[in-house]
């Protein structure tokens, strides 16, 4: 049985690209969390950094990550994000060791 998979992304927005990036990020959330393969789908602010974001998204399997990131969606809010962030976004793959994978 595949592992489940969990995507961190922590994303800086320029300041003055606040107001789209969460715009970009609703539409994107909204369209991930009704695939198939996604288990749980979050966006959140840091307390510390109002322009620091961290995405943590919950895979049943490395497959159905590789399927959310080949979506057409997907790859425009990528697209997006190049002229929103400050630099790159910092991408960090878990593998679930633990537990019963959630039921989806």
């Amino acid at each position: 049985m595949a592992k489940a998979v969990i995507l961190v992304a922590t994303l800086t927005v320029r300041p003055e690209s606040l107001a789209e990036f969460q715009e970009v990020v609703a539409d994107l959330a909204s369209a991930t969390r009704i695939e198939e393969g996604n288990i749980d789908y979050e966006m959140h602010r840091s307390n510390d950094d109002m322009h620091e974001f961290v995405m943590i998204e919950h895979w049943r399997s490395q497959k159905d990550l590789d399927d959310h990131l080949a979506q057409s969606y997907t790859k425009a809010a990528f697209s997006r994000f190049r002229d929103l962030l400050r630099g790159d976004p910092r991408l960090q793959l878990l593998t679930c060791l633990t537990g019963d994978q959630p039921a989806r």
